[in-house]
């Protein structure tokens, strides 16, 4: 079952698979002494449909990877931290790099960890949080730039009697290096505080994505899991993985 890490891989990135219904996409055999040398290609020539969900006639579509949207995502945690995102945009996820993976056919479990050079989220923000000792408030348009974010995928999946694979969860799990937070209209527009509550956050953006980070995991990890299910598609292990 070692050739099957690499063929899962393709699952787990954001809902690619051999499903012999995806015309776009060419199955490499497990008996390959090239096999992960040809996935990995595969990959490469497939990132077009991986951004646009988009994986040929006939086939399901699934919700595409760039630009990524988050309509709205509320986090109160108690009168010390409230924060509304809405029409959040985000950029730059269809520029992964494949890192480590770990499968388990014991627990049918995939791990898996991609490094994200570059990825922007803009939106707009009303928030309400105490940061050190002073007080942010505000209103407004949401700019964040993050470079370097490691993305752990954890795949739960099942196999049916009629051997059929059917994802049962995708866990997210984000670590973020280099950060930049830009929130304007902080303090009703007031530049000086506005200026030095941004300073602040950037200085400590840990205390932001403490309370953001989670809720956009589990947001990331439903979603995951429904566009892998779609894309699919009731598939075999013969036809994910063939001889």
């Amino acid at each position: 079952m070692k050739f099957c890490v690499i063929g899962f891989v393709i699952i787990l990135n954001f809902a690619i698979s051999f499903a012999k219904l995806a015309p776009v996409l060419r199955a490499c055999s497990t008996s390959d002494p090239q096999y992960e040398k040809c996935v990995r290609g595969v990959i490469e020539s497939i990132r077009p449909n991986i951004i646009s969900g988009n994986f040929g006639e006939g086939h399901p579509k699934a919700p595409p990877l760039e630009p990524f949207s988050i309509p709205k995502l509320n986090i109160e945690h108690g009168a010390s931290f409230r924060v509304k995102l809405t029409n959040t945009v985000i950029r730059g996820l269809g520029g992964f790099v494949l890192g480590r993976v770990r499968f388990s056919t014991e627990d049918r479990v995939i791990n898996i960890t991609l490094k994200e050079p570059t990825i922007s989220l803009k939106g707009q923000y009303d928030l309400n949080m105490k940061v050190a000792i002073m007080d942010v408030y505000g209103k407004g348009d949401l700019a964040v730039n993050l470079n370097n974010t490691i993305v752990n995928l954890q795949l739960s999946y099942d196999i049916g009697k009629d051997q059929t694979i059917q994802v049962r969860a995708i866990v997210v799990k984000l670590r973020f290096d280099k950060v930049r937070v830009q929130l304007k209209n902080l303090f009703d527009g007031d530049k000086a505080m506005g200026k030095m509550a941004n300073d602040v956050v950037n200085k400590n953006p840990d205390m932001l994505l403490n309370e953001v980070g989670p809720e956009l995991e589990g947001f990331l990890g439903k979603l995951f899991t429904e566009i892998a299910n779609t894309v699919i598609g009731g598939a075999t292990v013969q036809e994910l993985l063939p001889p």
